[in-house]
């Protein structure tokens, strides 16, 4: 996946700069597929950068715990 980002944004960089006509519009598609590649990366290794790991567990419990009451 990386190596695939790396290329194609090393070839668009190529076409922009040989039809470069003052405006350099690949910077949008290294941050754009960069972010992505990036937060794909992240939830690869499960982790959540907003949420610590037992957010959904400490959830789950407390949403359990209040069902019990009825």
């Amino acid at each position: 996946m990386h190596s695939r980002y790396l290329v194609i944004c090393s070839f668009l960089s190529f076409v922009n700069w040989y039809t470069h006509h003052g405006y350099w519009w690949v910077i949008w598609v290294w941050i754009g597929w960069g972010i992505g590649v990036f937060f794909h990366g992240v939830s690869l290794y499960k982790k959540n950068i907003l949420f610590t790991e037992d957010w959904e567990e400490r959830k789950i419990k407390k949403e359990m715990e209040r069902l019990k009451k009825y």
